[in-house]
């Protein structure tokens, strides 16, 4: 979204590096709940499991997402400048890439629709891609709604207006992409979990 709509403004590297700093951060606050929510949730299992939690499944998984947390934690600069020919190879955006649907994979891997065995696979790939389209969706809104406008304030009038339009532009399409996923996605899954809508209304999970 920021970078083709940064191109189509007319603007240049130095805008782009005031993005990057601030997108930083909010990478760093990310990571960081997600961080205490790994901390709770092993404190909480190792109080009903015991101390062979981490031998278990579910415990295993637990330390490969907090070993992938780690890891993008290490490279949360190459995260804010993603796409940036100067700054890193495009290995490294690969890396950056994966390690995100790795953790949302990991993050798959413990959710209900892991335990569905019929249909086989279906239901794993559609919670795998409901956690991108919902990242896609909650990215571009803290990117409209953070980042953009602290840098823009920096701007002169015509290029703080071409900028903006530039950008709600390239959000509403990804934002479309991201919200249809997500309608896709979520209505097969709760179909297939809940039923009908009697079992909506009336069930504990519904």
């Amino acid at each position: 979204i920021w970078r083709p709509a940064l191109k189509a403004a007319g603007l240049g590297a130095e805008v782009d590096d005031r993005a990057i700093k601030l997108t930083r951060r909010v990478v760093f606050v990310i990571l960081g709940i997600n961080a205490i929510g790994a901390v709770l949730t092993l404190a909480a299992q190792s109080q009903l499991v015991g101390d062979t939690w981490l031998s278990t499944r579910v415990g295993r998984v637990w330390i490969g997402r907090a070993a992938t947390l780690i890891a993008l934690g290490v490279l949360s600069e190459d995260i804010a400048a993603v796409g940036r020919r100067d700054r890193g190879s495009i290995w490294l955006n690969l890396i950056v890439g994966w390690l995100g649907l790795q953790l949302f994979f990991l993050t798959t891997l413990t959710s209900h629709s892991a335990a569905v065995t019929s249909p086989p696979v279906l239901p794993f790939l559609a919670d795998w891609l409901h956690l991108i389209g919902t990242s896609l969706w909650i990215g571009a809104l803290v990117q409209l709604a953070v980042i953009v406008p602290q840098v823009v304030k920096e701007l002169n009038t015509e290029d703080r207006a071409w900028l903006w339009l530039k950008v709600v532009v390239d959000f509403s399409t990804a934002g479309a992409f991201g919200v249809g996923l997500l309608l896709i996605t979520g209505t097969y899954m709760s179909a297939l979990s809940v039923g009908d809508w009697p079992a909506l209304i009336n069930t504990a999970y519904g």
